[in-house]
């Protein structure tokens, strides 16, 4: 089976870019799971609280980093893990399609 690979240049901490939600998608929690969805393209992405916060964070106007430092404020016991968190769940939430780039 092909897998798709994504042509979208991978997220880093210091992107000057801003990502922001893509529009049609919803959010719904599911005990502790989350599900993003897009109910006219049948989307769906699966994700936990955490990737559902960055999600919600994404609004145009924030950076990586900034979205990064204020996950450090709320959860400083955590801090050392946000950066790679955010990354890779930006990275995966953009190749779903829930996420744009400004």
């Amino acid at each position: 089976m092909a897998r798709w690979v994504s042509a979208l240049p991978k997220v880093r901490m210091n992107d000057s870019r801003r990502p922001i939600q893509a529009p049609g998608f919803k959010l719904e929690v599911v005990e502790e799971e989350v599900i993003l969805f897009h109910p006219a393209h049948t989307t769906v992405i699966h994700t936990n609280r955490s990737g559902g916060l960055v999600w919600q964070l994404c609004d145009g106007k924030r950076s990586v980093e900034e979205i990064v430092g204020l996950l450090c404020q709320i959860y400083p016991d955590s801090a050392s893990e946000i950066a790679d968190d955010v990354e890779r769940v930006l990275g995966d939430l953009t190749d779903g399609g829930a996420v744009q780039w400004l």
